[in-house]
């Protein structure tokens, strides 16, 4: 695991062909020094970094969070294999806007599969002021790859959660979650036409505390992207299907940004027909779902 930190002003921009000098830069090699991976990363006002996880030890990958100061040096962290033993990641780190730091990710337990394993920290100590749960009723693999706070201080979490118990396959999962007691506000699942795999990759919210949810969807014989609008109550506004691929199953989005105005930006991949591999796609909708311009 590595953390690299630029200055602030080249934060989330492109960078000319010579870099300026680094800040600085932490590595991180767990005890077994084994594959340790940095899924996500985001800062609070007062410069700290935290960064989302895993690291291995002794062959199991654990659910790792970790607290660095402005000059890189480790102030906590958080690290658990899961109630089992059998290991996790977390897949996403966010600070909200009181400060309060959150995780999302996903751990084995025995006899279950993979469960979500949601979690909001105290910033100073690292110590969970509550962690939440989800196992499906398939208890099959679910996973939690997203996660965002709203302006009213609630947190949503995005992933997926395997519904073969009847007869489903892999279905998204949208959770409303309480910011201050983790308890759920309420829940939004999507089962495809064809009954194939849909995950949920990306969260937002605009400034109206509306959540703005990206993944894909499997229709059997193309992948698309998926683009789902909700009021903060949950209430679907629109849905937005395009970007297929019908060379291969394989459309996802990765991230979405809202701007001030509730436009969309939101970036992937598809399989165009003509190429052997994925190709980066960037677009930007309007508030309304409709496709401003696009950029592979």
């Amino acid at each position: 695991m590595a953390v690299l930190v630029l200055p602030p002003a080249l934060a989330g921009r492109s960078l000319a062909s010579t870099l300026p000098p680094l800040q600085w830069v932490r590595s991180f090699n767990g005890v077994s020094s084994a594959n340790d991976v940095p899924r996500s990363a985001d800062r609070d006002a007062a410069g700290n970094l935290y960064a989302a996880g895993n690291d291995t030890v002794g062959g199991v990958s654990n659910y790792l969070v970790r607290k660095y100061d402005p000059t890189g040096a480790t102030l906590w962290e958080d690290r658990t294999p899961g109630p089992s033993g059998l290991g996790g990641e977390a897949a996403a780190v966010w600070v909200g806007a009181s400060g309060a730091v959150y995780a999302a990710g996903h751990v084995n337990v025995a006899g279950q599969g993979y469960n979500w394993l949601i979690r909001k920290y105290d910033p100073n100590t690292g110590l969970p002021a509550w962690s939440a749960t989800y196992n499906s009723p398939g208890n099959a693999t679910d996973g939690a790859w997203d996660i965002v706070e709203d302006p009213a201080g609630d947190v949503i979490v995005v992933g997926e959660e395997d519904r073969a118990d009847i007869g489903e396959m892999v279905n998204w999962r949208v959770t409303k979650f309480l910011g201050t007691s983790g308890a759920v506000v309420w829940t939004r699942t999507f089962n495809g036409p064809a009954s194939n795999n849909e995950e949920a990759y990306a969260v937002a919210t605009d400034p109206a505390g509306n959540i703005l949810v990206g993944g894909n969807s499997n229709l059997g014989a193309t992948g698309i992207w998926r683009i789902v609008k909700y009021d903060p109550a949950g209430t679907l506004l629109w849905t937005v299907s395009n970007y297929g691929t019908p060379a291969n199953l394989d459309a996802r989005i990765e991230r979405i940004v809202v701007d001030p105005s509730g436009s969309l930006y939101i970036c992937g991949s598809t399989l165009p027909t003509a190429f052997p591999n994925n190709d980066w796609l960037l677009c930007k909708y309007s508030a309304t779902g409709t496709v401003l311009w696009s950029r592979s």
